[in-house]
């Protein structure tokens, strides 16, 4: 939508209801005109617009309680006239009788991308992480009235391996990976930026090849990067 320098969008995340869905991003009325960098709606020719420098805010459709808009702007940030071809395009779909009184009491949907990139965990992302600035974690947790420390290992006496017919119908082969990456992906973790104050809501296998792949970037830069095997050319998307 080119609405934000360097959006971010997340999967999961909860939202209100909507009665149609691929429609946008739902945004309050003060905060879309901030976005346009203005404070006022404007009329011309009888139709509501919220209009800035070079950008201008109109109404698509109305439905169910929902105001729909379109916004069109100028790339190089010059200035768009009310009269420009392509706002006059817009103003074809315009609402009938569409009332000031309406956009209060309306919720708002802003434009519509059907094709977004989720950058997490991918070749693409940005892996230079530093130290956040808190403190090493302990090996246990202490809640009221509850203690969870971390477990010991078992130490085998002698070797020995399951056969198939041994092992309960309940544990599957694949219970050491696949199946905890099928539970791990119902899950959802927050990636939080310290220093620029920002967070993304992930699922939990994405945020594990994040961790992943940031690991191997920091070792690829460590004094022992002469021993370093991982080869990123190798690695098949």
């Amino acid at each position: 939508m080119n609405l934000f320098r360097n959006p971010v969008l997340v999967e999961g995340y909860p939202i209100l209801i909507r009665h149609n869905a691929n429609t946008g991003l739902e945004i309050s009325l003060d905060v879309m005109a901030k976005l346009a960098n203005t404070r006022k709606i404007s009329l011309f020719g009888g139709k509501i617009l919220i209009k800035g420098f070079s950008t201008i805010l109109v109404p698509t459709r109305r439905h169910l309680g929902f105001i729909f808009w379109h916004r069109v702007f100028n790339t190089d940030g010059s200035y768009l006239s009310f009269t420009d071809a392509s706002v006059k395009k817009c103003l074809k779909d315009y609402p009938k009788d569409l009332a000031v009184s309406e956009l209060e009491g309306s919720r708002h949907i802003l434009g519509w991308c059907s094709n977004a990139n989720n950058l997490t965990g991918s070749a693409d992302a940005n892996y230079k992480i530093g130290w956040s600035g808190l403190m090493q974690p302990r090996a246990g947790c202490a809640f009221e009235k509850v203690s969870i420390v971390g477990g010991m290992f078992i130490t085998a006496e002698v070797s020995c391996l399951l056969g198939k017919k041994d092992k309960p119908i309940h544990i599957r082969s694949r219970d050491d990976y696949i199946m905890r990456l099928k539970w791990i992906a119902q899950k959802f973790v927050v990636l939080y930026d310290t220093q620029e104050r920002r967070a993304w809501l992930v699922d939990g296998v994405s945020a594990l090849l994040h961790l992943v792949r940031a690991s191997l970037k920091h070792d690829q830069g460590d004094p022992f990067s002469s021993l370093f095997l991982y080869n990123e050319s190798l690695l098949q998307e």
